[in-house]
């Protein structure tokens, strides 16, 4: 992160490849420093924190449902009747995709 921040100047390339936490891999060009605006970010930092801090509540809130319906449908505690369950086009021609339980909760 220093490389990339506080030694590249604009217009270089970064000496090496680097590898993201995702496992991808960039090549860093600087094309453009602009420096911080601290009296901006302080008037904006309350109002920021909170939008972080709602983010990661909605974050934490999806994974523990996720969690918790796997666990009920390892533990067999997710039941329902395929008939129930239609994914029927506007004809009324069933599609081939079957429910699965907890697919969409991350």
């Amino acid at each position: 992160m220093k490389a990339i921040f506080d030694e590249l100047t604009v217009g270089e390339v970064a000496p090496k490849v680097y590898e993201t936490a995702g496992g991808d891999y960039v090549l860093v060009k600087l094309t453009k420093r602009d420096e911080p605006d601290m009296q901006k970010f302080q008037t904006e930092k309350d109002k920021l924190t909170a939008e972080m801090a709602s983010e990661k509540g909605q974050i934490l809130a999806a994974e523990t449902a996720a969690t918790a319906c796997r666990q009920a449908k390892e533990n067999g505690l997710i039941n329902y009747d395929p008939g129930l369950v239609d994914y029927g086009d506007a004809e009324g021609k069933a599609q081939k995709t079957a429910y699965t339980p907890c697919l969409t909760v991350r």
